[in-house]
């Protein structure tokens, strides 16, 4: 059995691709037009624990274990577009966040003397917010929306870990998340000359880069 303190020294990139599925809705004038398609690239660390349990068959290990990290992955970006009567410029302010990220997985790999190399997939879920804004070209916010949740979704990954003592390894991985799709709906603020709104499609997905210390019991 096995637990560890795992820290990144790498920055976590993000890509976001943030999508306007349905256009315009029941817009009066001016009408507003969102941008497309917004990249969020949420970056930054990421800290936490994990435990699990391994088996070996001559130089065959596989196992399980499950951690969890705190991270403060966030970005933001404030996108210009036209209107489409007018042509004047109009803010549109896109956020993400990252609140933990947790997995259990499998883990199989072959061991080199003291050198393991591994791969590993499973489940995958975390805490995320997601906002948008947009404003009218004299300042005034006339579109809005929040949610926050918790999604499920897969990890896939690779790593390798080599052992120090008979009690104590490090290692280095990669994993590949997908908590799926959430779809926020950005509504139009009574009183500010618009109504309806847009649906905002995130896709919640990401790459990791973790350093960890193992202590075996």
């Amino acid at each position: 059995m096995s637990a560890s303190m795992q820290v990144t020294a790498l920055a976590v990139m993000e890509t976001f691709p943030l999508k306007d599925n349905s256009g315009r809705i029941l817009q009066t004038s001016p009408p507003v037009r969102a941008p497309g398609s917004v990249d969020l690239d949420r970056n930054g660390i990421l800290g936490g624990g994990q435990i699990g349990y391994n088996w070996q068959a001559g130089s065959f290990v596989y196992g399980l274990e499950a951690d969890i990290s705190f991270t403060d992955l966030d970005d933001d970006r404030n996108i210009v577009t036209p209107q489409i009567n007018t042509g004047l410029a109009q803010g549109n302010v896109f956020r993400s966040e990252l609140d933990y990220l947790g997995t259990v997985r499998g883990r199989l790999g072959y061991a080199l003397d003291r050198t393991l190399f591994y791969g590993t997939a499973g489940l995958a879920y975390g805490r995320s917010t997601m906002s948008v804004d947009m404003f009218a070209p004299n300042g005034v916010r006339q579109f809005t929306g929040e949610k926050t949740g918790t999604n499920v979704g897969y990890a896939v990954g690779a790593g390798v870990e080599y052992a120090v003592t008979s009690k104590i390894s490090l290692k280095s991985e990669y994993l590949y998340y997908d908590l799926g799709e959430e779809k926020l709906n950005v509504q139009a603020i009574p009183g500010t000359g618009v109504a309806g709104g847009y649906d905002s499609k995130f896709n919640n997905d990401g790459h990791l880069f973790r350093v960890g210390l193992n202590y075996k019991f």
